[in-house]
């Protein structure tokens, strides 16, 4: 038997394979396969998750007023949210930054309600409106979403989160 070839047994039948013409065929094979795959990944094709492609996409920043006119015009509680979320992406509503913005934004009062020195105070954008109980011997709840602020005595926003828990 040559070097390089040997007999591989196929359901009964012996059939010579030569190694050294196996290798160049792989290759020939795995080559274009491996440009296809490098290509897919450069131009953002099935490899690349939604998520990614949201995150790249460049939003404008637009004005607290504008921001405030969106608000005011939103018809649905998610829409309220979607505004939020801007205000967030674009760093109008930040840790450290003033609460007057959201007042400012939202139509809320945080900022003439500032606690003493050395505390703080938390406040509410509820982004479904309030409904009260039809009778006073079952309490109310809160739905949807809203945002939370905690602000200090100086007016800045210590933490703040988006939720749609109410407990």
């Amino acid at each position: 038997m040559r070097s390089g070839a040997r007999h591989v047994s196929q359901g009964g039948d012996k059939v010579l394979m030569n190694e050294r013409l196996i290798l160049p065929i792989i290759v020939l094979v795995s080559v274009p396969l491996l440009g296809f795959c490098a290509t897919v990944k450069r131009e953002g094709g099935p490899n690349t998750s939604t998520a990614q492609t949201k995150q790249t996409e460049v939003k404008q920043n637009v004005s607290i007023e504008e921001l405030k006119r969106r608000y005011a015009s939103a018809k649905t509680e998610y829409e309220r949210r979607d505004v939020c979320l801007q205000a967030i992406d674009q760093n109008s509503i930040y840790r450290d930054g003033p609460v007057s913005t959201v007042d400012e934004i939202f139509g809320t009062h945080f900022a003439s309600d500032l606690p003493k020195p050395g505390k703080s105070n938390y406040g509410s954008v509820q982004f479904v409106p309030f409904v009260p109980s039809p009778d006073d011997s079952v309490a109310a709840g809160h739905v949807g979403w809203r945002l939370v602020i905690e602000y200090s005595s100086s007016g800045k926003i210590l933490n703040y989160y988006l939720t749609n828990l109410h407990k």
